[in-house]
């Protein structure tokens, strides 16, 4: 898995389109949001995979941060430095994506975040000053990764009215 970080599209290929994995995006999120029945650690093991096969890749590209200036200009994003099309080796490549725009992955993570991996004090409260074990924590430490993942790259966006351009769009 270690050879698909850093955005490596062949070893991307060559694990989603693997059917002895048969790892799809549908699939680690239902693995991700199945909370009865599978350990904490096993869910974060999953939560790391859709962020290495699905949400840190092609095409996003990480959005600029505002520059906190008096002159405010318009914001561009990154454009994305692979060409899909410029390699013979890639011309065939059909890697899947995700279709939902992330939209259901980003409703699982606002749900889930606040609960903390079912972490809780000493009144049963979500917390992390209890005793959470060290699968809740690497839940969470996913959790917050693929959250992060997403912001940079421009999701969590909240909707503005169509003919309105958004105050971060300036």
């Amino acid at each position: 898995m270690l050879r698909a970080a850093g955005r490596n599209q062949g070893a991307l290929e060559a694990i989603i389109n693997n059917p002895a994995l048969a790892l799809s995006y549908e699939q680690i999120l239902a693995v991700m949001q199945e909370h009865r029945n599978l350990p904490y650690l096993v869910r974060a093991r999953y939560a790391t995979l859709m962020s290495r096969l699905y949400v840190d890749r092609d095409p996003q590209a990480p959005s600029p941060l505002v520059s906190y200036t008096r002159v405010w200009s318009r914001v561009t994003p990154e454009a994305s430095d692979l060409d899909m099309n410029s390699a013979d080796f890639y011309k065939d490549a059909q890697i899947p994506v995700c279709t939902t725009g992330f939209k259901d992955l980003e409703a699982f993570l606002l749900s889930e975040l606040p609960k903390l991996a079912d972490c809780k004090d000493a009144s049963g409260k979500p917390s992390l000053n209890g005793t959470p074990r060290i699968g809740q924590l690497e839940l969470l430490t996913s959790l917050v990764a693929i959250t992060d993942e997403l912001v940079a790259f421009g999701f969590f966006v909240p909707p503005h009215p169509p003919g309105q351009e958004s105050d971060f769009s300036r």
